[in-house]
């Protein structure tokens, strides 16, 4: 193979003469370099000289004794050393194919090995888990098959769908759950309705089913379907239920304290009206005479129902009222409306003047019938004041209900 004029000035240097500055010395470098294709022949763009550091003195020691004694840097080909290109060698980037195959071929063997053992023993392993977090009976049959899964997208798709009928469970329970809003709006109405002046009764199915009308027309923050679904109906039903409870204690324990009662051997004095239907109603209603004339009626009849049934033994008396004002006017409602508003008008009179008048009274307006004169409309009024003397009481503890013109006196 003919050899360029540069290689054979390598090949038949003088090693005894001095080598110019920077120049390769083979003496150092006792392995031979062969050329076995003309692809491979050294060039001058292909060798990088490195000169060996040499130990002060003899600038030309032994080569055994200098390569024992010290490191010596390589000339490289291409970015590899001379010892690295051996005879039998692969080229350079045949060789770095190779590592990267033996590699990525070493990686999968390791991963297989490690990853892939029998079945069994991953569903032993996942019944473990599954007893080690006491869950229930059917879930480790479910992890188990899960377990043997190998397609790593089936493996997300069974998760997946894991996930999803928790997500199912989930709102489902909140559909048989009351929101935060649902339970104001609840309490909200309870309260507002408790509060109205022409209110038949406090307790029983007739406030709950007008709360349930109300609720129907604006309860938005209510679970959905409740209205035809039997169990959220029910559940609509014991929140109505328990927020009438604790709202009667609370107006209970209000107009019994408007009373003036006495504390620690100190008197504290009654409220007037005013101040007693601001402690019942606070900023949720506008309240006028109407409002005031029923807060009377119920203060001035506390002390004859005391006891827990105070709100029962109220329905039963305006019930009877009720009865015995539309027998008077001989089944006309019109007329038995009129007697109940004149009737509940001196109610809030009697009460100016045995608890206080307020800063601003207000006043029932009872209009007039037409056709009816003065002198009927004052027989009306004894009858109305005749028939509140002659109304029954259902409660033991009371014979009678107070008419406008008895006053109980204040009681602690």
């Amino acid at each position: 193979m003919p050899s360029t004029h540069f290689e054979d000035s390598l090949l038949h240097q003088n090693y005894n003469s001095s080598p110019p500055p920077g120049h390769f010395n083979p003496t150092l470098y006792p392995q031979p370099i062969s050329f076995e294709t003309p692809s491979r022949c050294l060039s001058p763009s292909r060798i990088e000289i490195q000169t060996p550091r040499v130990p002060s003195g003899n600038p030309y020691p032994d080569p055994e004794e200098f390569q024992s004694n010290h490191e010596i840097s390589q000339p490289s080909i291409s970015g590899a050393s001379v010892n690295e290109q051996s005879e039998g060698d692969e080229p350079e980037h045949q060789s770095e194919e190779q590592d990267d195959g033996s590699n990525d071929q070493f990686s999968e063997e390791e991963d297989h090995q490690v990853h892939t053992e029998e079945p069994a023993i991953y569903e032993q392993w996942a019944r473990t888990e599954a007893q080690r977090y006491l869950l229930h009976q059917t879930s480790p049959d479910h992890i188990a098959r899960y377990s043997q899964i190998a397609d790593p997208r089936k493996r997300n798709i069974t998760m997946m769908a894991m996930l999803a009928s928790v997500k199912e469970v989930l709102e489902k329970n909140d559909d048989f759950k009351l929101s935060e809003l649902g339970k104001k709006q609840i309490n909200t109405y309870c309260a507002i309705i408790l509060l109205t002046p022409d209110l038949e009764s406090y307790k029983g199915d007739a406030i709950e089913t007008l709360l349930v009308a109300k609720l129907k027309e604006a309860g938005s923050g209510l679970p959905l379907g409740w209205k035809n679904d039997p169990v959220k109906f029910s559940l609509i039903k014991s929140a109505i239920k328990s927020d009438l409870t604790g709202i009667h204690s609370e107006m209970k324990k209000k107009i019994r304290a408007s009373r003036g009662y006495i504390k620690d051997g100190k008197t504290v004095p009654a409220i007037t009206i005013s101040d007693l239907a601001k402690l019942l109603a606070g900023d949720s209603v506008t309240l006028n005479a109407t409002h005031w004339a029923r807060f009377a009626y119920l203060r001035r009849i506390y002390p004859h129902y005391t006891g827990e049934n105070y709100w029962d033994e109220i329905d039963k008396a305006l019930e009877g009222i009720r009865k015995q004002m539309l027998k008077d006017a001989k089944d006309n409602h019109a007329k038995m409306q009129r007697m109940l508003n004149r009737y509940f008008s001196d109610v809030l009179k009697q009460d100016y003047k045995e608890f206080g008048c307020p800063a601003n009274p207000k006043y029932i307006e009872v209009p007039e019938p037409r056709g009816e004169t003065p002198t009927t409309t004052s027989s009306s009024r004894k009858r109305t004041s005749r028939t509140t003397q002659k109304l029954g009481s259902a409660s033991k503890k009371a014979r009678r209900i107070p008419d406008a013109s008895s006053v109980a006196s204040p009681r602690a």
